[in-house]
Formats: structure tokens, sequence, C-alpha cells
């Protein structure tokens, strides 16, 4: 059985509002066939994932399209800078075998680390204000 746009449109705005990492009151959604689109503004990118993470399991839901913005956009130098000073102060991270490269809110890490947690550890660092996007192409060597 199917629910109707309306239906789910209060659940998805629920879900929303009831999550704690979500601004709900900056974003707007638009509901169509069961698709939904979500608009507006956030701080930082994880507040971004959550929102869509929220909707996507939201039943009823067919599909979600991403138009939300993150604020602040920084430089890419000065995202690329933050990184690597956030990647010093993690002692277990060997960060000399990694690359930053950051354009337009993206930023690629490249390069090699030696365990899964060193990976994961570098992911969660490139999180930097400004950044929308993290491509992971760390290699993990043993």
């Amino acid at each position: 059985m199917r629910i109707c746009d309306e239906d789910l449109s209060f659940a998805c705005r629920h879900a929303l509002a009831v999550h704690s990492l979500v601004p709900h009151l900056q974003l707007q959604l638009a509901v169509e066939n069961g698709w939904v689109r979500v608009t507006g503004r956030v701080s930082w990118d994880y507040q971004r994932t959550a929102a869509m993470t929220a909707l996507e399991q939201v039943r009823g839901v067919r599909g979600v399209t991403d138009a939300i913005e993150v604020e602040n956009p920084t430089s890419a130098t000065e995202i690329r800078d933050r990184i690597a000073s956030a990647f010093k102060e993690i002692a277990e991270l060997d960060a000399m075998g990694i690359t930053i490269e950051a354009r337009d809110g993206k930023v690629i890490l490249g390069g090699a680390v030696h365990s899964q947690a060193e990976k994961e550890q570098a992911c969660r660092a490139a999180c930097a204000n400004g950044v929308v996007i993290v491509e992971d192409h760390l290699t993990v060597i043993k």
C-alpha cells in the first residue's frame, strides 16, 4: 500500500524534527510520488548527512534528492591546511603517506595508511567546515 504524499511529508518532517543532529527548521521538503526533495542551508556537512539518512529511513520514501547547501564555504587551501593540522593532532595517524586535494568543497584523500583504523580516522578528520564530500582513495598497506 502506497502512502499519500501528504502523509509522507508529515512523516518526513517528523523524522527531521526528532533527529538531534538535524536543524529541521532550516530545511524545506517537497514530496511528489514518494520522492522527497530537501532544500535549505545547514552549517555543517554532518547535519546534511544526518538529514539525508533520516529521510531515507522513512517508510514509503522512494528516493531523496539532496539540494541542501552547507554554509561557510571555505577556501580549498584553508580546508587542506585544517585537515593537515587535524592529522598532526591524531597521534595514531601517520599523515606522511596521505595526500590531500581540496576544491569546490570536495576533499580527495590519497596515499597509503597502515590500518583500517587509520583510514577511518583520516576520513573523519577530513570532515572540516566547508567540506561537502570526502572521496576516500586511501589504500591500507600491511
